[in-house]
């Protein structure tokens, strides 16, 4: 089918039965659906696709072999044959393709389209983002179009920690996230939002320098008993 996409064929359901005789052909470009099943999948009329298959097959696409079945009933095989179209074909200009083996049967290998697959990334997601809040997350990286990265995890990442340490939990973050619509996520974009779930780092370690700290009063009695100890 790839192959064919490449070609110039100069009428688009002519173009588009090749298309479905490619799609329903095997490794060896053989196949064998009826007129029926061939304009009905193609929207068009039964003579419409007997009309095109007799052109593709006079272009030198593809070649027809007649079959009788056990009970007079007669099929169609059609062996698909995608070389360059000749140039005093109607409507059809020239393009290059690779040559066909001498010794084969004349028929073209129909290529499958080759997917590209991620290979797992670097970087690791710290113990608190679980199975099930990764998926969250690369299904709303994939809602957003936008793939995750090693960098982009980095990020995602740091600005989980840092609303972390504000006192919002990681499902807080997440539920913000998928409520708010965002493309990525900031801790800074949680303010405002919904309300921390626990004092912030920053508030608890005030506290505890406060706590740690004399004061005047203080100060001055240990004064004093200082000066009383030296005296």
């Amino acid at each position: 089918m790839v192959r064919v996409m490449g070609l110039k064929i100069g009428h688009p359901i002519k173009k588009l039965v090749l298309l479905k005789l490619a799609d329903n052909a095997n490794d060896q470009g053989e196949c064998w659906p009826s007129y029926s099943h061939i304009a009905d999948q193609c929207e068009i009329g039964k003579s419409t696709a007997r009309k095109h298959i007799k052109e593709l097959e006079e272009m030198g696409l593809l070649r027809l072999e007649n079959r009788k079945g056990p009970k007079g009933n007669s099929s169609n095989l059609y062996h698909l044959v995608l070389h360059p179209v000749a140039p005093d074909s109607t409507g059809c200009s020239t393009t290059e393709h690779t040559p066909v083996a001498p010794r084969s049967t004349g028929t073209s290998h129909i290529e499958p389209v080759k997917e590209t697959v991620n290979e797992p990334l670097a970087v690791e997601w710290p113990s608190y983002i679980t199975k099930e809040i990764q998926l969250e997350i690369n299904t709303l990286r994939k809602n957003a179009k936008a793939p995750l990265t090693d960098r982009s995890k980095k990020m995602l990442i740091k600005e989980f920690d840092l609303a972390i340490a504000n006192g919002y939990t990681i499902d807080q973050c997440i539920d913000q996230w998928s409520i708010s619509g965002w493309r990525s996520f900031k801790a800074e974009w949680m303010r405002n939002k919904v309300q921390p779930q626990s004092i912030p780092k920053q508030v608890v370690q005030a506290r505890e320098q406060l706590m740690n700290r004399p004061t005047e009063q203080q100060k001055q009695q240990v004064s004093k008993i200082l000066e009383g100890l030296r005296a």
